[in-house]
């Protein structure tokens, strides 16, 4: 019975380190997703490509910048110091990158309203994002990354 009791709470424990660590990271880092679409593109709702970016908070302040790639269309966030974290890094080097991007947002995220989009010969202003945050990943946090979520309207 004495043993029983000893692997239970060694169990719980351990159980309780995992999900304290699940909550940790999806409360401390998290992604960004912006979808860009072209709807006017001959193929059905093309990627933007080559586009550049500014993220702005209710006052107009720019709280960061980005760009597309040009083959996908995949959006990129420059971290301050650590720049983009784009598949021309080593691997090593884009998990460092990632991480301090990954920690670097969730300071202002929250705070993003508008986003400023540039590309090709057009330029909008002040397009309004709507923002949602799920925290589905701390269960899950060996999976996937996801904390900040935008979404343009």
């Amino acid at each position: 019975m004495r043993t029983l009791l000893i692997t239970l709470c060694a169990f719980s424990f351990i159980a309780a380190l995992i999900a304290g660590y699940g909550y940790w990271r999806v409360n401390s880092q998290g992604t960004i997703h912006i979808d860009l679409r072209d709807v006017a593109a001959q193929e059905q709702y093309g990627n933007i490509l080559n586009a550049r970016l500014a993220l702005l908070d209710v006052s107009g302040k720019r709280l960061a910048t980005g760009k597309t790639d040009g083959k996908f269309g995949v959006l990129l966030i420059a971290h301050p110091q650590a720049g983009y974290c784009g598949s021309d890094l080593q691997h090593s080097e884009y998990l460092k990158c990632h991480k301090a991007l990954s920690t670097w947002l969730m300071v202002w995220a929250r705070e993003v309203r508008y986003v400023e989009l540039a590309f090709d010969n057009c330029r909008f202003q002040r397009i309004p994002l709507q923002f949602s945050a799920s925290q589905a990943g701390m269960l899950t946090w060996w999976r996937e990354e996801g904390m900040a979520v935008r979404s343009l309207r």
